[in-house]
């Protein structure tokens, strides 16, 4: 009597979530045959995927993306998945937290063949068999409550967080206030996005996932992407600055190629208290000498009308960490100084400001997770612990989700409970002011 029957529908329907069924399952297989064949099936899985992590960890080429999570190999996991955890008993967001899961482990183990150098028949091959493979043993190793368990005790590292109040202080301490006017001029800005609007004037109507995220057609990500990215500004009395870049691979050596200006953003999102909140990251890395490739990253937060709540910039290395609430109901860009090493800050310009200046490309953040090779296939910009496979250790970046908050005692620059502290903190702190634009202009109309 082979297995499958004895599985709770309900659970198998949540675990799986949308994924495909079998090839073989549309064929003339008795129910018996069905069973047998999935067994059959299930059992290459752990194989499988024991054989791809040893070539991944013999060339070194893990993905870092996700963490790994001990004893599943079909799922990663990060801190904002964890903060998403729903209960056991609700199969809906169960399944859809686990889909998103599975689907991280597929991005992270395709860019990983890829890596390795392997036909591109062979890759989408195997991912076919990893996709299915994550479905069933999903379905088939989740059901008891104790794995159910352990599963949310590994879905994100451990971070230790200060006390509350320290906290506090400290952030207090890195606040810039709203009301600087330095002498500064804008040299670069992102590309136009004239559809922003449009997106944004349906923001609220958007639909949402059950973990509460929204969705949307790319154009629509790209078009927000550009409105909220930051101004490059400068000050008045700087003659040479060194300039953003794109990163390439020269050789084995990853280098900064300045002819093409790039920011790469990511899209996140990020669970305080019972909403769920839409981030844009951008990154970006900039050259002082062969040797040093120094990367710097800023991050805006939206209400759940879609507009900017915070405003954050740190380097990449962790330094340098800084944070402003957004002003309400102005037309503002972020811009960040960004010319000089003793320069970090984070300021905002009326829109019109960068409009007439340089404008730099925008790419989707996983690009620098496959860049090109001379030898024709693709390389990761950082190592299996998401550090930048660069020549200088010593102020070396790293990717997202593995920037420590030097300031913070290390606290990761993702972890949910930062942003959480910070919109308690915005307006003397208490609230978790989530006004629409709409509701905010009745309001000053009102005052």
């Amino acid at each position: 009597m082979p297995f499958w029957p004895r599985l709770h529908l309900s659970w198998m329907a949540a675990l799986i979530g949308a994924a495909s069924q079998p090839a073989f399952a549309q064929s003339d297989y008795e129910p018996d045959d069905v069973g047998q064949a999935i067994e059959e099936f299930v059992a290459t899985c752990r194989p499988l995927y024991e054989e791809l992590d040893a070539a991944v960890a013999e060339a070194g080429v893990g993905d870092a993306s996700y963490r790994r999570i001990p004893g599943l190999p079909f799922l990663r996991g990060s801190r904002t998945l964890a903060s998403f955890a729903p209960p056991l008993s609700d199969l809906h967001r169960a399944g859809e937290w686990l889909m998103q899961m599975r689907f991280n482990d597929a991005f992270s183990r395709e860019i990983e063949m890829q890596s390795l150098g392997w036909p591109a028949q062979k890759v989408a091959v195997t991912m076919s068999d990893i996709r299915l493979c994550a479905v069933w043993l999903s379905a088939l190793e989740l059901q008891e409550p104790e794995r159910w368990q352990q599963l949310l005790d590994d879905v994100a590292p451990r971070s230790g967080m200060a006390d509350t109040q320290s906290v506090r202080q400290r952030l207090e301490k890195l606040r810039v206030s709203l009301t600087d006017k330095d002498a500064r001029r804008v040299v670069m800005a992102p590309p136009s996005s004239p559809e922003a609007a449009q997106v944004l004037a349906q923001f609220e109507k958007l639909p949402r996932d059950p973990l509460g995220r929204t969705g949307m057609v790319s154009d629509a990500w790209q078009a927000l992407a550009a409105h909220y990215a930051p101004a490059l500004i400068r000050t008045s009395d700087e003659a040479h600055a060194p300039t953003i870049g794109t990163l390439r691979w020269e050789d084995a050596t990853l280098v900064i190629e300045v002819r093409t200006p790039t920011l790469y953003y990511q899209p996140t999102f990020v669970r305080v208290a019972d909403r769920t909140l839409l981030q844009f990251n951008y990154f970006a890395w900039r050259s002082q000498d062969e040797q040093s490739l120094e990367g710097h990253a800023w991050r805006v937060t939206l209400n759940e009308a879609g507009m900017p709540l915070l405003y954050e910039t740190i380097d990449q290395s962790g330094q340098n960490y800084q944070w402003r609430e957004a002003r309400r109901d102005a037309d503002e860009r972020p811009a960040a100084a960004f010319t000089r090493r003793d320069e970090a800050g984070l300021t905002v310009l009326p829109r019109a400001a960068s409009t007439t200046t340089t404008v730099y490309a925008l790419e989707p953040y996983e690009t620098v997770l496959k860049l090109p090779t001379d030898a024709g296939g693709i390389r990761s910009a950082f190592d299996p612990q998401g550090r930048l496979r660069s020549a200088d250790a010593g102020q070396r970046s790293f990717q997202y989700g593995h920037i420590p908050v030097a300031a913070l005692d290390g606290l990761p620059f993702n972890d949910p409970r930062l942003t959480a502290q910070l919109i308690d903190m915005r307006d003397g702190g208490g609230t978790l002011a989530m006004r629409s634009a709409t509701a905010a202009k009745k309001a000053k109309k009102a005052d």
